[in-house]
């Protein structure tokens, strides 16, 4: 790892050095969110991001993004629309060395960690200095490399102080309140710790980068749970980093090598996870900041070099099955169709087996002439180009012909 506590580029660099091992990226399946746009790319101008590590959005949908690697903050409309940036290399008041974590309280001051000048920065919404605290070290109101920040319903300011393993919170003028947490591994200890969320209950959730895991805490740090462990699949982590909570009390964490994100209830149940490795609508590139507006979902991903916006999908069913009852011999016809998909549907075969005779087109249409009796039972899947697929499960009863009299 670099001398200096850096983040964005740094940050593989730093779990590469933490477990001496390649940390292949984890191909996962989507949610029931849908890629809506994409803020930035790669660069140094005007919207254009390098290595970006922290999000927020305000009340009116202004997006901002902590353009870590060009040491600025950048602002955009709730339509992705580029407003504005300030900042810049250096020490000064206004000034950014590898800014991390942004957060906006409901006055709609912004707040950001300036990790490697060690402090906490506080600014108007357009960007105008308004205060700052916090030094280098280990002692009260001191920082390591601080990253996650997060505002408690009261306006508060809390701060996940990564190097120092610990959670500091200040009043929103920068005056220091407490702290908890330890290097370790044990509940309530922290390893890296990363992201912070608070609901609106008051419970302060942290990520944590060393640890794998996401634990939960009251205001005054009082260990309440923890969920997560080193792995790929649903529920555990490698180097979680952001995390948000949304109204209805639901965690979202951008899971940065495992190229996903993962919502759980806001006592750890898994709900439900999307993306995969790469640059298309809908994959990821190391995310690591993570906000939320309403429904919608926005990430900052540190190696993808842009901010990216999904919005919740109609959930995917079945509209119409299949005719439950055939004849021997008879012609057979019948229409699936399924609601809620985003974009083009097909529908294949995922369990069972047709009656003998009869077929399933890509268009979700079975036909044919049964040519056996009996109770045939056959699971069907609906997919759609946009990475989402549903399944039911049908049962066709073929009957023999009635004889004649």
């Amino acid at each position: 790892m670099r001398a200096r506590a850096t983040i964005g580029a740094a940050v593989a660099t730093f779990a590469l050095a933490l477990t001496g091992v390649s940390v292949p990226a984890a191909a996962v399946q989507p949610g029931e969110y849908l890629f809506e746009r994409q803020l930035g790319g790669p660069g140094t101008g005007a919207g254009q991001m390098n290595d970006p590590a922290g999000i927020a959005v305000d009340r009116a949908g202004n997006v901002y993004v902590s353009d870590t690697g060009n040491h600025r903050i950048q602002k955009f409309n709730a339509s992705g629309g580029y407003l504005l940036h300030w900042g810049g290399l250096g020490s000064e008041p206004g000034k950014f060395r590898y800014p991390g974590g942004v957060a906006v309280d409901s006055t709609g001051d912004v707040y950001v960690t300036d990790a490697a000048n060690h402090r906490v920065q506080k600014f108007t919404a357009g960007g105008a200095f308004v205060a700052q605290w916090g030094s280098e070290g280990s002692g009260d109101g001191q920082f390591a490399s601080p990253t996650g920040i997060a505002i408690a319903p009261n306006g508060n300011v809390y701060v996940a102080d990564r190097l120092n393993h610990r959670i500091e919170w200040f009043s929103p003028s920068g005056t220091y309140l407490g702290q908890w947490g330890a290097p370790g591994s044990d509940t309530g200890a922290f390893n890296s710790p990363w992201g912070i969320a608070i609901n609106g209950d008051g419970n302060v959730y942290v990520a944590e980068f060393g640890n794998h895991r996401v634990q939960r805490f009251s205001l005054t740090g009082v260990f309440q749970a923890q969920w997560g462990a080193v792995g790929s699949a649903p529920g555990q982590f490698k180097w979680p980093a952001g995390i948000a909570v949304d109204a209805s009390g639901d965690v979202f964490v951008a899971d940065s090598s495992n190229n996903r994100v993962q919502r759980f209830s806001g006592t750890g149940a898994f709900r439900d996870q999307w993306g995969a490795s790469g640059g298309d609508p809908g994959q990821f590139d190391f995310p690591l900041g993570i906000a939320i507006h309403g429904t919608r979902v926005l990430v900052a991903e540190g190696s993808g070099n842009r901010a990216t916006a999904f919005r919740p999908a109609a959930r995917a069913a079945f509209a119409a099955g299949l005719a439950s009852t055939a004849r021997i011999g008879r012609s057979y016809s019948s229409q699936l169709r399924a609601s809620g998909f985003p974009a083009v549907r097909t529908f294949s075969l995922a369990a069972g087996k047709l009656p003998p005779g009869l077929r399933l087109a890509s268009s979700g249409k079975v036909t044919g002439k049964p040519k056996k009796s009996g109770r045939f039972t056959v699971t069907i899947r609906a997919n759609s180009t946009a990475m989402m697929s549903t399944t039911q499960t049908f049962t066709i009863t073929v009957k023999k012909l009635k004889k004649k009299h």
